[in-house]
């Protein structure tokens, strides 16, 4: 996220435990210091006030401490100088900062189905689907994703089973390969989509900032 107009988030302390991520435009930065924008109105700033930023960088996202030295009011927009510390390290965690897929229209095939099942929330090492058949946790399905016209296979292990009507279950997944290895074909589509809707994301609540 090192190029002027790119888009990240910022989290404060107290809102860690929720994982409460807030969209952020960097407008321009040298070295670790950086100048953003807030893209939501209703966020309180604080001058000295340690956060965390989280963006992209080499394909990968991460997070990074930060402290806010100066505010400004532009045009109704916050506006902010920070100076990062240390360096960044990754963010992408299952268990944390999932992208709802429900709007994106994202399929794949499982097993030996004929039907695609909605993908309908990712994370970079796992996802959840929606389907009609029927799984226990700690299953392992084969599972083969389309992306950019182009199929991705591997496995994913059941974490969880939950009914949402007497035939469909939201399965969360787990993918089960080697997460640290980048040649892994689940791992790169997964982080791509995640990023993918991400950037979507992003764009949705700047027009709408």
């Amino acid at each position: 996220m090192h190029d002027d107009g790119a888009d990240g988030f910022i989290q404060f302390p107290e809102e860690s435990d929720e994982n409460i991520l807030h969209p952020l435009r960097l407008l321009a930065h040298q070295g670790q210091s950086w100048t953003i924008m807030m893209l939501e109105s209703m966020v309180e700033l604080k001058q000295a006030q340690d956060v965390t930023i989280f963006y992209e960088c080499n394909q990968e996202f991460v997070q990074q401490p930060a402290r806010i030295e100066e505010l400004h009011d532009v045009e109704g927009n916050a506006e902010c100088a920070l100076t990062l510390i240390g360096t960044p390290v990754s963010a992408e965690h299952r268990e944390h900062y999932r992208v709802d897929a429900t709007l994106a229209d994202r399929w794949m095939s499982i097993d030996s189905s004929d039907e695609p099942v909605q993908i309908v929330d990712v994370s970079a090492t796992g996802c959840a689907i929606v389907c009609d058949q029927h799984y226990a946790v700690r299953d392992v399905i084969e599972a083969t994703i389309l992306y950019q016209e182009k199929e991705y296979c591997g496995h994913f292990c059941v974490q969880s089973v939950r009914a949402l009507t007497p035939k469909n279950n939201r399965l969360g997944l787990y993918c089960v390969e080697d997460s640290n290895t980048r040649a892994n074909p689940l791992i790169r589509v997964l982080r791509s989509l995640s990023m993918d809707l991400q950037r979507q994301q992003l764009r949705r609540l700047s027009r709408a900032a």
